[in-house]
């Protein structure tokens, strides 16, 4: 049996010769900049969409800690806004998901042109 020692000589001599040989393909000039786009559109996706779900999710349990407070406050005037809120849900539904959606896209829109913009000034200084 091997010892680790042996193991790690036989790896730093392995990567010595790996990385000391040229590959025997070559990459396109602008591999650097396609890798940097993909790479950045997917963090802004996934920054923005936690960014959104973070604020969604921290109103949202306000409100649920508000009419929490209002139902042990006073149950009459908790059972008039369930009563109003049950009449006009699907006036309600319908203006959240508008105001939800025009949030969303107008934040992952503008943050998306932000980045393209910011990285596409800092590739034209760095070439």
């Amino acid at each position: 049996m091997e010892t680790k020692e042996h193991i790690d000589k036989q790896l730093e001599l392995f990567l010595d010769d790996v990385l000391k040989t040229s590959p025997e393909y070559s990459l396109s000039a602008t591999f650097a900049e396609k890798v940097q786009k993909k790479v950045n559109r997917k963090f802004s996706w996934k920054y923005y969409s936690t960014a959104f779900l973070a604020l969604f999710f921290a109103i949202t349990s306000a409100i649920v800690f508000t009419f929490l407070l209002l139902h042990f406050i006073d149950f009459s005037y908790f059972r008039y806004i369930i009563y109003y809120i049950l009449q006009n849900k699907s006036l309600i539904v319908n203006s959240l998901i508008v105001i939800l959606s025009m949030y969303f896209l107008n934040h992952l829109l503008l943050g998306s042109a932000f980045l393209f913009f910011y990285y596409k000034k800092n590739l034209s200084k760095s070439s």
